[in-house]
């Protein structure tokens, strides 16, 4: 997340807002993962109850790996991607 905004903030005085615009998306995408890690989760525990550590732990990653998935596809979606790299 930390490197998803520095490169946000560098594309500022080059003046490239569809970059910083897509590193924005990005960072907030992994902001936004510790409440998608409910709603992957929570399901989990109900139909299977509590995970142990390693299933807790793939699970968390899934849901950082959706929220970036779908930043992704916005990005692409927006037009974004050209100068995102």
């Amino acid at each position: 997340m930390c490197l998803a905004l520095v490169l946000a903030v560098q594309a500022i005085p080059q003046r490239d807002l569809q970059r910083h615009g897509a590193w924005m998306i990005r960072a907030y995408a992994i902001a936004m993962g510790a409440g998608t890690q409910v709603v992957v989760l929570l399901p989990w525990a109900l139909l299977f109850g509590p995970a142990d550590t390693l299933t807790r732990a793939l699970l968390m990653g899934l849901a950082w790996l959706l929220n970036l998935a779908i930043a992704e596809w916005s990005i692409r979606h927006a037009g974004l991607h050209r100068s995102a790299s």
